[in-house]
């Protein structure tokens, strides 16, 4: 070490002599070079914002990341949860001579790092990400619930609720769940659940412009973005990808139908059902469609509480996978064609699944459940499986809905019995789930229909905006008069009529909610007419219309909501007023003014309650006076009835909740006014209205309590009369059918009496060989000339032919059990009636089983002996060529009598075949017990169509005529057919209809 110390000293000091002279020398500097800075910026302005939703996801994980389009890989992003002021600056530093691209490089990272970490939703679900304004691309959001993390929970949106926590502690510390482990509607819970979105960002020809893109993470998104990620290697994730995989995604799970009432969705799924059923507020827009996908996720939750097929994780992985390859739906197999017009599911198997049968179960369970909770039918609901708590909640939800603005009863009625034909079957099979002409041509009817509605709506809303802009001028003009009390209680009485005029007395923005929706709405349909134009450019025009419609839906939105629209000059002007009551000493009076102006619109509202009362009683009294209609054009008028009665019905509600609302607001202006008074004046005048308002609240309650009886009575009258109208329709094709079978000949007289002159040819040649004391060969009866027949006593077997009439053989075998012997007889024939075009008779299957007591080797033995039971079962093709009918005759003959019970029979004879065009079965089933007998006929035609009747004793047969399990009247037996009287009270004798073979 110490040698290495020296000689490298050495070293030093020569290098540093070895430039010297015996001169003056320096030594130049080192030159150093100053490193290389880059400031960059970055804007985040592309707006990623929706609701994680199944239901609400609260306090949940979102992460972000790039996904390549076409291999799937995952890359960090750079994004933020708001969007940008202004653009952020970023400064870097390296050594001298790193490039520009490097910088660059460097200052992305830095960007990337400033990202926000593990941002979570919000208590309600909602998320936020904005990206930066250079991105394109294709991007994947996911949220995670942990049930490990103290503040994530998923809300409970099943209406039979979600299972039981798992100790009381759990529950207690959340709220608003009650205290028991049940985990009901509405309520929080724990659950690790991870659910995705995948959007598609293009490039904009003007990043520096914002733009935002709604992007719901739901059940539906996260099948979507498995459709998408599973076939990367046919079809690179693009906006076209995401419209395809929405579209298979409703087929598959909702059919044409629902593609239909979810056109709105069918360029990007994400864009919809982002909403949780427990909490509906006025800004959700709600819809057959949307409601129904969301009922369809409830019914998962449901599915996962039942415990027989996984977790709800497991269960949604299942479901995406199982859309994502066709195999859900009992689908027939059909592979996917290109996208347009020949879109179509991937359906892979040809058997539904278990999890698919499951959810089919629940989703329907659902939908009767919302039918009930609209109607309040809670005996439905309790038979249903929804307990108090649930109904009290469900309930509670379905009123916010109606509070907020979201829906009318009315509408909630209606989209509740849609619903339930919609989910009657899900999915589609082969064919059905072929995206075509037809179906586009349908959607774009849809797509006509919806925007002509919001057309009216928009101008509608335009003239309530217009309303309200006029109040605000008017009463904002006001404001410089007001100097004394009379003035500035004036002022403050516009003020608040105009405030009013946009918000209800809760202070929610209904204008701006309804302008919202509008808007929403309209793009919505923007996005289903480009859909339509992808597959066919005729559909161009519509494009255009949907889009003039989104300008001006989205025109009024921001007159009401926008940073200088009526909201906030609302707001300002109420403001404003009530200062001055402050300023003028006009708080006393102006509660008085509004104490009583409160009170009179209550009372105003009590009379038209109480109208609409009238109106529904009389409606319903009409409509039930016309529940027994005879002809199509009473069925018409017994649907229309009902449903003015229903209508009606649901006006009596809506006038009910209006009554109760303000005289609400009526006790609460009075408690206000009784708050402020001073005088004695003011105190007596205050307690006055106190009690009418309690009185009149009082009241409310009582009259909604009406309002609501009987509402299912109406909605299953309402079925009940297009049920009717549909049967009377179908009447005149229930007696062509009648009359159908009493035209046709089930076989003719000569064929009735070849098949018993055969019968009888049989029973004798049989009887002949059984006298037969050995063996024979081809010998010739002596009772039936032309018949030969051969007989083999130790096989016990015999064959029997003629030359133009048929032939048989029959085998006998002989058994011995305990104390008794069975003989069991079968035999097969085909036999002709004489004549070229005689009737044909194969007997096929055709067995006879006769048990004595005592043992027997022979059948000689039996000569003498009487049988103790015998069971006979006859099998009989018959070919009637002048009665033009084909078809079998199946017997089965039982003896049942035993020592104990004697005289027991039971027989069943069954005719079925064509005859000309139609097509019947005919069975006659008796049954004899002493002397007792009774026949049972049933006829059916096709089918739909039955005759079914019995008759004790011999007496005449009388029974009903059925079309779709539905009775079209009663028949009774004549001597010569028989005499229908049907629902219209029509008769009709229909001789040559009888329940026997010609006579």
């Amino acid at each position: 070490m110490k040698k290495n110390v020296i000689m490298s000293s050495l070293i030093s000091v020569t290098l540093f002599t070895a430039g010297c002279d015996s001169g003056s020398t320096s030594v130049p500097p080192v030159k150093v070079e100053a490193p290389e800075k880059k400031t960059g910026t970055a804007t985040f302005n592309i707006g990623l914002t929706g609701m994680a939703v199944k239901g609400t996801m609260a306090n949940a994980t979102i992460s972000v990341q790039q996904i390549d389009a076409i291999t799937g890989v995952t890359t960090p992003i750079s994004f933020r949860v708001a969007g940008s002021a202004e653009a952020e600056s970023y400064t870097v530093s390296a050594p001298a001579g790193t490039s520009d691209t490097q910088l660059d490089a460097l200052i992305a990272a830095k960007v990337l790092a400033a990202n926000p970490e593990n941002p979570p939703t919000d208590d309600n679900g909602l998320l936020s990400v904005y990206l930066e304004d250079s991105f394109s691309g294709a991007v994947l959001i996911s949220v995670s619930s942990d049930s490990s993390v103290e503040n994530q929970w998923l809300r409970c949106d099943s209406y039979t609720g979600c299972g039981v926590y798992a100790d009381a502690d759990a529950v207690s510390t959340v709220v608003p769940n009650d205290d028991d482990l049940a985990i009901e509607f509405g309520e929080w819970y724990k659950e690790d659940l991870t659910l995705t979105t995948i959007k598609y960002i293009s490039a904009s020809d003007t990043p520096d412009m914002s733009r935002n893109y709604t992007a719901n993470v739901t059940v539906f998104s996260e099948i979507v973005a498995t459709i998408l990620q599973d076939n990367l290697a046919t079809a690179p994730i693009s906006q076209q990808a995401i419209s395809n995989a929405s579209v298979q995604t409703v087929m598959q799970l909702f059919g044409a139908d629902g593609v239909i009432e979810n056109g709105s969705l069918l360029l990007d799924i994400s864009t919809g059902v982002g909403f949780d059923l427990s909490d509906i507020g006025g800004d959700t827009s709600l819809n057959t469609g949307n409601t129904a996908l969301a009922q369809f996720a409830t019914s998962l939750q449901t599915v996962a509480a039942a415990g027989n097929n996984g977790s709800l994780a497991e269960i949604i992985a299942e479901l995406a996978s199982s859309v994502s390859d066709g195999s859900l739906s009992a689908a027939a197999a059909n592979p996917a064609a290109a996208p347009g017009k020949a879109l179509s599911s991937r359906a892979s198997s040809a058997k539904a699944s278990a999890l698919f049968d499951a959810i089919q179960a629940r989703v329907k369970t659902i939908a009767a459940i919302y039918v009930a909770i609209v109607t309040g039918d809670t005996t439905t609901l309790e038979a249903l499986g929804v307990d108090a708590g649930s109904i009290a909640s469900i309930t509670a939800s379905v009123e916010m809905a109606v509070a907020s603005g979201a829906i009318t009863r009315q509408e909630l009625f209606n989209q509740a019995i849609e619903i339930v034909a919609l989910v009657e079957e899900l999915g589609c099979n082969g064919d059905e789930c072929t995206i075509g002409d037809d179906l586009y041509s349908s959607l774009a009817a849809e797509v006509t229909t919806e925007l002509a509605l919001l057309d009216t709506n928009i101008a509608n809303l335009a003239d309530e905006i217009d309303a309200a802009n006029a109040a605000i001028t008017a009463s904002s003009a006001l404001a410089a008069s007001v100097a004394d009390v009379d003035t500035a209680v004036a002022y403050y009485e516009s003020a608040f009529a105009a405030y009013n005029m946009v918000f209800n007395r809760d202070d929610i923005n209904v204008l701006g909610n309804k302008a919202n929706t509008y808007d929403h709405n309209a793009s919505a349909w923007v996005d289903t007419a480009t859909f339509l134009v992808s597959a066919s450019s005729e559909y161009q025009s519509l494009l255009d219309g949907a889009k003039d419609t989104a300008l001006l839906a989205h025109s009024e939105a921001m007159q009401v909501n926008g940073d200088d629209g009526i909201h906030k000059e609302a707001q300002d002007l109420l403001a404003d007023a009530k200062a001055k009551l402050i300023e003028f000493d006009a708080v006393v009076p102006a509660a008085k003014a509004q104490a009583e102006s409160s009170n009179d619109m209550a009372m105003t509202k009590q009379g038209m309650a109480t109208a609409a009362q009238t109106t529904a009683t009389t409606s319903h009294e009409d409509a039930m006076a016309l529940n027994d209609p005879q002809s199509v054009e009473s069925a018409a008028a017994y649907v229309m009835a009902t449903e003015q009665a229903l209508a009606d019905k649901f006006a009596f509600i809506a006038m009910t909740d209006d009554y109760s609302t303000y005289a609400n607001i009526a006790l609460v202006d009075a408690t206000a006014y009784a708050a402020v008074a001073v005088t004695e004046t003011d105190i007596a005048a205050a307690e006055a209205l106190v009690i009418s308002s309690t009185a009149m609240k009082s009241a409310a309650v009582e009259l909604a309590v009406l309002a609501e009886a009987g509402l299912s009575h109406l909605t299953d009258m309402l079925a009940d009369a297009k049920a009717k109208q549909v049967i009377l329709a179908k009447l005149p094709m229930v007696k062509a059918t009648t009359q159908s079978f009493a035209d046709i000949n089930i076989i003719t007289t000569s064929g009735r009496d070849a098949l018993g002159d055969l019968g009888e040819i049989m029973f004798d040649v049989l009887n002949e060989a059984n006298q037969e004391t050995g063996n024979v060969t081809d010998k010739a009866s002596s009772m039936h000339t032309g018949w030969i027949y051969s007989y083999n006593e130790t096989s016990m077997t015999i064959a029997a032919s003629h030359e133009t009439l048929g032939s048989f053989e029959g085998v006998a075998e002989l058994s011995n059990e305990d104390s008794e012997t069975t003989l069991l007889l079968e035999w097969t024939a085909s036999l002709n009636e004489s004549g070229d075009t005689g009737a044909t008779f194969d007997f096929s299957s055709s067995e006879s089983t006769l048990t004595f007591d005592g043992v027997f080797t022979s059948l000689s033995d039996l000569d003498e002996e009487e049988p103790t039971s015998t069971v006979v079962s006859t099998a009989l093709t018959i070919m009637d060529g002048d009665a033009d009918f084909t078809g079998t005759l199946t017997l089965s003959n039982h003896d049942l009598s035993t020592t104990e019970v004697p005289d027991v029979f039971a027989a069943e004879v069954v005719m079925a075949g064509m005859s000309g065009d139609v097509s019947f079965s005919l069975t006659f089933a008796i049954d004899e017990m002493g002397d007792e007998e009774t026949l049972e006929v049933t006829l059916m035609i096709g089918d739909s169509y039955m005759m079914k009747g019995s008759a004790e004793n011999g007496a005449d047969i009388m029974g009903s005529v059925w079309l779709d399990d539905y009775n079209y009247g009663d028949f009774v037996e004549m001597s010569n057919g028989v005499v229908v009287t049907y629902i219209d009270d029509e008769e009709v004798e229909y001789l040559d209809l009888s329940f026997t073979i010609d006579e």
